[in-house]
């Protein structure tokens, strides 16, 4: 993800995707993007405007960081606090400081609480609430200016209340100011019962740690279809009346990646983003420099001896094109919508990286002998053979060293057809139904040939790309496969300098339609510097054959084949 990218994602508004780590890890990137830009003087209005961008940025992350950390704070005191309900702590009376010559405390003495006016309630859950005294400050605790408290009573008001009949609420209020008064300064950190509630419920609402059988039937009895139906109709697909839970996060399963960009050699032209070269001589362009002199040669005076001239060239010159990607999205869309904008951004990005990589494909292909081969076997056979016979003819016609290294370029589909191939083949060992990559780099190494890949297709000939699966039979392999040969260094990117990424883009026009843009651009040439390179069409069959037949056999992907043929 670019800082651009990052910049749209972080500033859209909604983080909650973002996982606690990648916060951290983000503001790491953008702080050292804002030293390094800082480093380099950045100067002019939009470079500030792009500081200014990751400042906020920074912000946004500290301001979410901030929040998830007072959330967590109010989770765990909420637990605390339940865990307190959960299990009280035992309460105990402080300890009075010593006193030389303590006084005598007055003898408590009773009150008397007039039982307060009943209401009468249903008996089912009859409830009994308990007074409970006050016990009496510390010593320590009580200013010497404090005025005087009533002595805390000895024996606990209980106000039992019988079935039918619920304990008055003014008796509870008057249990507090009772507190209160009585409790005098006693330190905060300490708990004060006041009063207890006790309900008493019917068996049948009673569950029971040893009977699971009796706690299904009450279950069943409270939240059964029964008890639904006879509560309000049927029980169906309607009972979900709640609103329903939403899911925010978007499948990307497509790739920028670039294999066949990455695996040629590469060129800086960022300077003037032009280069100009000589194309090299061939092995046949001086054949008439050399020539047998022999002494009848030495006795006519008319024989010369060979020599050829060498004329100026003309230098070729390759050029970078700009390969852009835009994108223009609405405020009230990019606020609300943080997971569409960022697969948009995301999927836009891939787009630009296939096109890239078809636009080399095709230079490459257009400066390569094109050739065709046929199929005689099945896949496994014809590529070894095929490629042996390519390199071996490669390196001979040009008079190479017989072990020289070449480079051959295949769509990355090959190992799956290879490996198809080797499972319809009627071996009658395991090894075959475990062909991978690293078989088919084997077989390249073999031949002292690197293999590259590539994901795309060039936009001429059979199309390197799976067609779209729709409904009926499953898409089957092209029937044709594209690759090319080539020594190493002969095509080369052009490297144009780093990608002008501008982010988000707002101007006065954007801002009268209330859109802003998110605007990138590559610039990236190629360039030819090579002696020979070849680009063959195959045919493909992987039909598991490998041995040659002594009759014409029907092949499995239509029509006959000769051995040799």
């Amino acid at each position: 993800m670019t800082i651009q990218e990052l910049l749209a994602l972080l500033l859209s508004g909604d983080l909650s995707g973002v996982s606690n780590e990648d916060l951290a890890a983000h503001e790491t990137t953008l702080q050292d993007e804002f030293d390094a830009r800082r480093a380099a003087g950045v100067r002019g209005a939009d470079a500030l405007a792009e500081l200014a961008q990751i400042v906020d940025a920074v912000d946004k992350v500290r301001e979410e960081a901030a929040v998830r950390l007072q959330i967590a704070a109010d989770e765990d005191a909420a637990v605390a606090e339940m865990e307190s309900r959960l299990r009280p702590v035992a309460e105990q009376d402080p300890e009075p400081e010593p006193e030389p010559e303590p006084e005598p405390e007055p003898e408590a003495i009773d009150e008397v609480v007039p039982e307060p006016e009943a209401v009468p309630v249903a008996a089912a859950a009859a409830p009994i609430v308990t007074r409970v005294a006050p016990r009496a400050a510390a010593m320590s605790s009580v200013r010497s200016d404090a005025p005087p408290r009533s002595p805390a009573p000895t024996n606990p008001m209980r106000l039992v209340a019988t079935p039918g009949v619920d304990a008055n609420r003014l008796s509870i209020a008057e249990a507090f100011i009772e507190a209160d008064r009585t409790v005098g300064m006693a330190p905060y950190s300490m708990n004060h019962r006041v009063f207890s509630i006790r309900g008493q419920y019917p068996e049948n609402r009673r569950l029971d740690l040893r009977n699971a059988a009796h706690n299904e039937a009450i279950m069943r009895g409270l939240f059964g279809p029964e008890t639904l139906t006879a509560a309000g109709g049927a029980l169906t697909a309607s009972a979900l009346c709640g609103p329903p839970t939403p899911y925010y996060a978007l499948a990307q399963i497509s790739s920028a990646a670039r294999p066949f960009h990455d695996g040629l050699g590469s060129l800086s032209v960022s300077e003037r983003g032009k280069l100009a070269f000589n194309r090299p001589f061939g092995l046949a362009d001086f054949s008439g420099a050399v020539g047998i002199w022999d002494d009848d040669d030495n006795e006519d005076d008319n024989a010369e001896k060979n020599c050829d001239t060498i004329d100026c060239a003309t230098p070729a010159e390759a050029e970078v094109r700009a390969f852009t990607r835009c994108l223009t999205i609405r405020n009230f869309f990019a606020r609300y919508n943080p997971e569409q904008v960022s697969q948009a951004v995301d999927l836009t990005v891939v787009n630009w990286a296939k096109a890239s990589e078809m636009a080399l494909l095709d230079s490459v292909k257009a400066a390569s002998t094109q050739t065709v081969s046929g199929r005689a076997l099945g896949s496994v056979a014809d590529f070894a053979y095929t490629l042996g016979v390519a390199a071996s003819g490669y390196r001979n016609a040009n008079r190479m060293d017989p072990e020289a290294p070449l480079v051959s370029a295949w769509p990355a589909w090959i190992v799956n057809a290879l490996s198809g191939d080797m499972a319809r083949a009627q071996h009658n060992y395991a090894e075959q139904l475990r062909f991978t990559r690293a078989n088919v780099d084997e077989i390249a190494a073999s031949l002292n040939v690197r293999l590259i890949f590539y994901i795309d297709s060039p936009s001429t000939g059979t199309s390197q790309v799976f067609s779209a699966q729709g409904v009926g039979n499953l898409a089957d392999y092209p029937d044709k496969v594209q690759w090319g040969l080539w020594h190493e260094g002969a095509h080369v990117v052009l490297d144009g300098g780093p990608d002008l990424n501008f982010g988000i883009v707002r101007d006065a026009a954007s801002n009268r339609a209330n859109t802003y843009q998110t605007f990138g651009e590559s610039f990236e040439g190629y360039a030819y510097l090579g002696v020979k390179s070849l680009w063959n069409t195959e045919d493909l069959c992987p039909s598991g054959t490998f041995s040659a037949p002594d009759v014409v056999l029907d092949d499995v992907c239509g029509g006959t084949s000769v051995p040799g043929s």
